[in-house]
């Protein structure tokens, strides 16, 4: 598969992909330009450690390097594929749940803040926001 393929395949995935001014989310947007592809960002956040949970849990793939993934890959705890593209500018992973089993992982870190986010929108003490419903889960 080349370069240009498997990035055009990936940037189809739904993302969990680091707000702006993160370098890797500019690398992204940058390829998706490219390629002229429209990302399908499902999450955006700065964690890399929610959004390892959130990708645990089934909630999308994210882009990272090997470095933060060191615990994951030795515990063989997430699906982890290599990125061997000219298009990345450091050596970039794509990673995401290892099997479906429909079983989600529990976080209790991630359940409480979906559950204060959840509560803020539906309390209209967030402008704008409103939940997405798909699959029978809520994204927000």
């Amino acid at each position: 598969m080349t370069g240009a393929m498997l990035a055009t395949e990936l940037l189809k995935l739904p993302l969990i992909v680091p707000s702006y001014p993160n370098p890797l989310r500019g690398n992204i947007e940058v390829l998706a330009k490219k390629y002229n592809i429209t990302l399908n960002i499902c999450v955006e956040l700065d964690s890399m450690s929610i959004i390892k949970d959130l990708v645990r849990r089934g909630s999308g793939y994210a882009l990272t390097t090997y470095a933060h993934l060191t615990n994951e890959i030795d515990h063989n705890i997430l699906k982890i594929m290599p990125i061997e593209s000219p298009d990345f500018w450091r050596n970039v992973c794509l990673f995401g749940l290892l099997q479906d089993d429909g079983v989600q992982p529990s976080s209790i870190a991630i359940n409480f803040i979906e559950k204060l986010i959840l509560d803020t929108v539906e309390a209209d003490l967030w402008p704008g926001a409103r939940p997405i419903k798909k699959n029978k889960k809520i994204l927000l």
